[in-house]
């Protein structure tokens, strides 16, 4: 299985999200010590080691949010439901970090924050 990162910034809310297809701690870790502050990356390393279908670790003061998704040899609809799910935790907390509660008329800010980030994601990794 092939470990694959990917770097989307999202300019409109100043803050950068790291995507992981990984089950490789090392791999991960390797990616995010030279771009994740020391006390940031001491706290998150640990994380790393969780197994699961997916996950999001998201830190609310810098705006830092990571996604991994395990490798899987059939991109099938549970693999981008997780996907989905997974970015959806990632739009929640970047929005809250900018006082941005989901609500009738924040609706479309959370939509479409998603909307880009699960786009972005796609384009960029082989399915």
């Amino acid at each position: 299985m092939k470990n694959q990162f990917i770097t989307i910034n999202i300019p409109i809310y100043d803050s950068n999200l790291y995507f992981f297809i990984s089950d490789d701690e090392k791999f991960m870790s390797e990616k995010l010590k030279p771009i994740i502050p020391k006390k940031e990356f001491k706290r998150i390393r640990p994380l790393l080691k969780y197994r699961s279908n997916g996950f999001t670790i998201s830190n609310k003061t810098s705006g830092i949010q990571i996604i991994i998704v395990k490798e899987s040899p059939l991109k099938d609809s549970f693999w981008l439901s997780v996907l989905v799910h997974e970015t959806l935790h990632a739009t929640i907390a970047i929005l809250k970090s900018r006082n941005l509660y989901l609500d009738d008329s924040s609706e479309e800010a959370y939509t479409y924050l998603n909307e880009y980030i699960f786009e972005e994601i796609y384009d960029l990794i082989k399915i």
